[in-house]
C-alpha cells in the first residue's frame, strides 16, 4: 500500500536481521530511529513498530496503523506528538536513547543526561502492562530500557535541550568540524539546555532528576558534561537519540509559541536551532 502523501510505501517486514554483535529487535529499532527510514512499519515480537518518518510524512498513520485486533503499535519517537486524542491509549512511546544497542564503540553517556537506553511507556497516564511487556522484552533481547509514565512530558523535557544541540552539530559542520570540536559551540548549546530547562519548568513542566542536575548545577560543570555528549556524538556519528533538524527546528517552533511569556527569553537555544532551521529548509525529507 501506498498512502497519499508520503515518498513511499509503508512497509511492513517480519524478519529484520541482526546488528553486529547485538540482538535482532535492537537492529529493528536502529534503522527505524534513522532519519531516512521514512515511512516504515516493522512488526515483530508481537508488536507494530512504526518509524519517526512515517507521522512527519503521513499525518494519518495513526489511524491507519491502530489496528482494532492485532499487535499493539509503538511509535518511535525523538520529541512528543500530536497523537489524535482517541488512539491515545492505544499506542506505546518509546524513545530510542544511548547505549551499547547502537553503537558498540560509543563513549560512556553521562549518567545525568536525559539519554538512558530505551525509554517506553503510555502517552499519558501510569505505565501499564502492555509497557511492561515492552520493556521486559527489549530487556531480555539485551537492550537497556525501562519503562515510565506519562511519555508526552518525558519527551517534551528531553527534547527541549537536546533540540538545540542538533543546531550546535549543524553549525560545527559548517566549519567541516565535528561538535566536540568547537568548544564555543558546545558552551552555547549547554547554555542553550539551560535556558530551555528553565523555561519548561517556569511553565509548570516538571523535571526529572537528571535534567534537574543539568539545571540546577553550576554552568561550567554543564559545559563539561555536554563536552562528554559531543564526544560521544563525534565517535558514534549521528546517533538515534538526536532529534534531526526538522524535528529540531519544529520543536523550536513548538517551545517558542508554548513557552512565549512577557520578560522570558532563550537566546542562545534561539540560536542554535536557527542553524536547525537553516538545514530542514535546505535539505528536506
Amino acid at each position: 500500500m501506498t498512502p497519499s502523501g508520503t515518498s513511499g510505501p509503508v512497509r511492513f517486514d517480519n524478519d529484520p536481521s541482526p546488528a553486529r554483535g547485538g540482538s535482532r529487535l535492537a537492529a529493528l529499532l536502529a534503522e527505524l530511529a534513522r532519519p531516512e527510514a521514512g515511512v516504515r512499519i516493522r512488526q515483530d515480537s508481537g508488536f507494530r513498530f512504526l518509524a519517526p518518518g512515517a507521522v512527519d510524512q503521513h499525518p494519518d498513520a495513526w489511524r491507519e496503523n491502530v489496528p482494532n485486533e492485532g499487535p499493539p503499535l509503538v511509535l518511535v519517537s525523538r520529541v512528543p506528538r500530536n497523537v489524535p486524542a482517541d488512539l491515545g491509549s492505544s499506542i506505546f512511546m518509546l524513545y530510542p536513547g544511548a547505549g551499547p544497542q547502537w553503537t558498540p564503540d560509543q563513549p560512556a553517556i553521562p549518567p545525568w543526561t536525559a539519554l538512558p537506553g530505551v525509554t517506553a511507556g503510555p502517552l499519558s497516564g501510569a505505565v501499564r502492562a502492555g509497557d511492561r511487556r515492552l520493556v521486559t522484552l527489549l530487556s531480555q533481547e539485551g537492550v537497556p530500557s525501562s519503562a515510565r509514565p506519562d511519555m508526552d512530558a518525558w519527551l517534551t523535557v528531553t527534547s527541549a535541550w537536546l533540540g538545540p544541540v542538533r543546531g550546535a552539530v549543524v553549525a560545527a559542520s559548517r566549519r567541516g568540524l565535528p561538535l566536540a570540536s568547537c568548544p564555543d559551540l558546545v558552551t552555547v548549546a549547554a547554555r542553550a539546555a539551560r535556558e530551555r530547562l528553565a523555561l519548561l519548568r517556569m511553565s509548570g513542566v516538571p523535571l526529572d532528576v537528571r535534567t534537574s542536575c543539568l539545571l540546577h548545577l553550576t554552568e561550567w560543570w554543564a559545559i563539561d558534561e555536554m563536552r562528554r555528549v559531543a564526544a560521544a556524538l563525534s565517535a558514534g556519528g549521528d546517533l538515534p537519540f538526536l532529534p534531526t533538524a526538522a524535528e529540531a527546528a519544529a520543536l523550536s517552533r513548538h517551545m517558542r509559541t508554548r513557552l512565549s511569556r512577557p520578560g522570558l527569553s532563550s537566546p542562545a537555544a534561539d540560536f542554535l536551532d536557527g542553524f536547525s532551521e537553516e538545514e530542514a529548509r535546505s535539505n528536506p525529507r
